[in-house]
Parts: C-alpha cells; structure tokens; sequence
C-alpha cells in the first residue's frame, strides 16, 4: 500500500509540474491562426459550360470543356475578414453544340474578393472583369463583360493552398460575321497556390 501511495504521489508531482510548467509558457496556452496575407501564385483547372446567344443566328448551348490556366493574387487580412484582388487566366477549346469551328479559345478574370477566414479554411465571393477570346470558323474576336462568383479556399501548409470555386461570365461582343454575340460562360475551377 505504501509503494502504490508513493507511486501515486510521484506522479501527482510530475503531473503538476508539467502544469506550472506548460502555464508558464505562454506559446503552450496560445495556437497561432494561419496568416492570409501575401502574395499567391499558381496554377487552375477548371470544366467550362454554358450558352451562346447571336443576333441573327440564335441560341447555342456550349459543350461541356475543360481549360486550364495559371492565377495570381494577393489577399490582406483584417481579424476574419480576408480582401484581395486576382487575375486569372485560362486557356481551352470549348465550342458550340453542332458547330465544332466556333469555340472560346481563352478566358481572362480580373477579380475583387472578399471572404470570411475560419483559420486554414478562406470562404469568399468575387466579382470584377472578364474577357474571352472566340473563333468563329478561323475568324476571332473579343468579349468582354464581367464575372460573379464565389469559393473556398484550404491552406494545406504555411505555403501550399488548394482552393475550389464557381465562376459565371456574362460577355458581349461584335462577331466577324457582322452580328451581336451574348455569352454566358461558367467554369467550376480548381486551384493549387504557392503563398510567399
């Protein structure tokens, strides 16, 4: 009985030890949130759809597509809230259904962002300006109009962030074949960023 008395009397004295210690150190009692400032920079993949209408020609649905591209932004943090600004830009083949020679070739975003941090996790929406660049059976032209949208983004490390999000992209432009062309384009995007 005096040796399991003498045990416990040992440990109840490196346990409260350990305590008084780890009360001491002030590192110990505080966890450091992760810091969403800086400068980011990456790569994005995203699925394109969406449809086109022309002024004489009508209405056409988009195939579905895939584009890909590189980002780079840069966000400031105030307590939770995180803004920032990006530009994105991405490159594919995404063409109009039954006419394989009318497709966006590229997709520019230049986008404001204002989101909410939960520690590692950022959720945001978007807004800003967007342009497309379209080829019209050899003939190209630009569209420019602006974009919405919103996402999340997850710090992996202190460095390494993946983020998924939504896009939607209304554009207008003057087709080569002397008419009005609206497009509305959405992308659901993927994003692997290195923040310094």
């Amino acid at each position: 009985m005096n040796a399991v008395l003498k045990i416990l009397g040992v440990v109840g004295a490196l346990s409260l030890g350990a305590a008084n210690a780890q009360a001491a150190d002030p590192a110990a009692e505080i966890a450091t949130a992760y810091d969403w400032s800086g400068v980011y920079l990456g790569g994005v993949g995203s699925y394109g759809f969406g449809k086109d209408d022309w002024s004489i020609d009508g209405h056409y649905d988009l195939d579905g597509a895939d584009f890909g591209g590189g980002v780079i932004g840069y966000n400031h943090q105030l307590g939770n809230f995180v803004v920032g600004a990006e530009l994105v830009g991405q490159f594919g083949h995404m063409q109009e259904s039954g006419w394989p020679d009318y497709t966006y070739e590229a997709l520019v975003d230049v986008k404001v962002r204002a989101g909410y941090a939960a520690d590692r996790a950022l959720f945001y929406v978007s807004g800003g300006y967007s342009f497309a660049r379209f080829d019209e059976d050899g003939d190209a032209f630009d569209l420019h109009g602006y974009n919405i949208g919103g996402g999340i983004d997850f710090a992996l490390t202190e460095n390494v962030v993946l983020g998924a999000e939504y896009t939607f992209r209304s554009l207008n432009g003057d087709a080569a074949s002397n008419q009005d062309m609206d497009g509305k384009v959405s992308t659901i995007a993927a994003k692997l960023t290195y923040k310094f």
